[in-house]
């Protein structure tokens, strides 16, 4: 998986309510830090949920899509609030992938 889309889908996954926690922000630093990941990524994405761009491009390899909705889980959970606006985008993630609902309870299992 391309790790600099993953990160973007990252950042758009926190910045979807319109604020950052600073686990947010915390979680986000250790992703760019493990995969190398620059600050104009960052700066870009979030420039693009600014303009109301909150998409993400979804990668074709199941695993990957496995891959990237466990990290959108995990940005959602990071700083223990489930917003409303999190949740819509992660479940839209999900029908995008078209995957099945045991296989994202699976996923779930798989996290806890």
């Amino acid at each position: 998986m391309e790790l600099e889309k993953l990160f973007r889908a990252l950042v758009k996954m926190a910045a979807i309510d319109q604020k950052f926690a600073s686990e947010e922000v915390g979680f986000l630093v250790d992703r760019a830090r493990a995969w190398g990941i620059d600050q104009s990524v960052f700066d870009q994405a979030v420039e693009e949920v600014k303009a109301g761009d909150v998409s993400i491009n979804i990668p074709e390899a199941i695993a990957d899509r496995e891959h990237m909705i466990k990290e959108m889980v995990r940005m959602m959970a990071v700083d223990g609030v489930l917003a409303e606006t999190e949740k819509r985008m992660c479940a839209a993630a999900c029908a995008q992938m078209e995957l099945s609902a045991d296989h994202i309870n699976a996923i779930l299992d798989d996290l806890v």
